[in-house]
């Protein structure tokens, strides 16, 4: 269900580089750009791939994070299980490559409603930071 409160958050951009070579693969976790009290989250690298508009689309796993949410066990929502962005927009949240080789995650179920929604013309990506992206996320679960 996270997953797809993500993709309904923020509308997305184009992307202009349509052509930029991927520096995303599958597998991969990064640190990034985090909230200062969320030093520890990680992102890894679910699935990458193009769309015909959008250009290059990250779908990413979140953990270790710490999000407020009364529908959590411990009122402590830990990971956004499936979150897409705009390559080039988490590129620029990206601080350093720890493995090539991190396992996936359980991240089938938010792709899967996102693809759903990606056929009737109404799923989403970010194209803003990561960060950014779970500041809205928490101010959306506050309500």
């Amino acid at each position: 269900m996270v997953g797809l409160l993500l993709t309904l958050l923020f509308t997305a951009t184009a992307c202009d580089n349509k052509d930029a070579s991927s520096i995303f693969a599958p597998g991969q976790v990064w640190q990034y750009e985090t909230r200062e009290y969320e030093t520890e989250s990680r992102l890894t690298v679910c699935k990458v791939e193009q769309h015909e508009t959008l250009g290059e689309i990250v779908h990413i796993h979140l953990d270790r994070l710490a999000i407020a949410s009364k529908n959590a066990p411990d009122g402590v929502l830990r990971t956004v299980s499936h979150a897409p962005f705009l390559a080039e927009s988490l590129r620029e949240s990206l601080v350093a490559l720890e493995t090539t080789h991190g396992e996936l995650p359980d991240f089938e179920r938010g792709y899967n409603m996102w693809a759903k929604s990606n056929i009737y013309g109404e799923a989403y990506v970010y194209a803003i930071p990561v960060a950014a992206s779970l500041d809205g996320l928490q101010k959306f679960l506050e309500y």
